[in-house]
């Protein structure tokens, strides 16, 4: 009796230790979500490439790769931002800056405080928004005012 007790807990235990599937079926990579397709690149001049702006619908930062193409350090960038709705008038402009410190042909993020207090403007080609709020797309321009060496 007492080998069948252990052998019915040795085989209760054993169907619990095999593995479990944690991710949902159907799951695919968005390449656009990355920054592959369709990425806000702009050069500025040979110094400085802007690229893989973001910013979704409920977050409160606003993100920029950074890449130095200069050969020297640089210590800061200032930006003048344009936001524009779909039909391209101006929503808002201002000018930030940003504090990094970029060594010659790396890349940096520049994470900076959104514009939008109330969330519920998103970047146009940020992910997908899974709400029906009413949210509003939106377009940029990004221009670099000066950088810090």
């Amino acid at each position: 009796m007492n080998r069948i007790v252990v052998y019915l807990c040795l085989l209760g235990l054993s169907g619990m230790a095999m593995g479990q599937r944690t991710t949902r079926p159907g799951l695919r990579l968005d390449g656009g979500a990355y920054g592959v397709v369709g990425d806000t690149v702009r050069e500025c001049g040979d110094s400085l490439r802007l690229s893989g702006y973001e910013k979704t619908l409920r977050s409160s930062y606003e993100t920029l790769f950074a890449t130095n193409l200069c050969v020297d350090t640089i210590k800061g960038v200032g930006l003048t931002i344009e936001y524009m709705d779909a039909s391209g008038r101006q929503l808002h402009q201002r000018q930030v800056e940003a504090r990094e410190v970029i060594p010659p042909g790396q890349t940096r993020q520049l994470r900076f405080a959104s514009w939008d207090k109330q969330k519920v403007w998103y970047y146009e080609r940020s992910a997908p928004v899974r709400t029906s709020s009413g949210a509003t797309p939106y377009q940029i321009s990004v221009c670099v005012d000066y950088y810090l060496r």
